[in-house]
């Protein structure tokens, strides 16, 4: 990396580890953070994590944020690994099943105790 391109990101701004400490950061939340990643069940076991921390008092609010952005490489290997849908569309449990579709979403929760 050149030293005129390098900015304070540089160093920790494409690290998904550090995510959720700066989107905290930026909403003025305080308290630990965590960036869970289990694949297809991250949002589960980040709800399930803040339920318990509620559960044993140790906080009265918690805030669940799931996400997930689709990047072209990732779509370009599962069409080429075969996974995915040919026509575009799941027919799941249907003899046209030919594969998967992949989408992107987000979803956020704020529970109390």
């Amino acid at each position: 990396m050149m030293q005129d391109t390098a900015n304070v990101f540089s160093a920790s701004g494409g690290a998904a580890s550090i995510t959720s400490g700066r989107l905290s950061y930026a909403l003025g939340l305080v308290g630990p953070c965590y960036t869970i990643d289990t694949a297809c069940s991250s949002a589960l076991a980040a709800l399930h994590i803040c339920t318990l921390a509620l559960m044993k008092f140790e906080c009265d609010r918690s805030v669940v944020v799931g996400t997930k952005v689709l990047s072209e490489a990732s779509n370009y290997g599962t069409a080429i690994a075969g996974m995915t849908s040919l026509q575009g569309r799941c027919h799941t449990f249907d003899s046209r099943a030919d594969g998967y579709c992949r989408g992107e979403g987000c979803g956020a929760f704020c529970l109390s105790g």
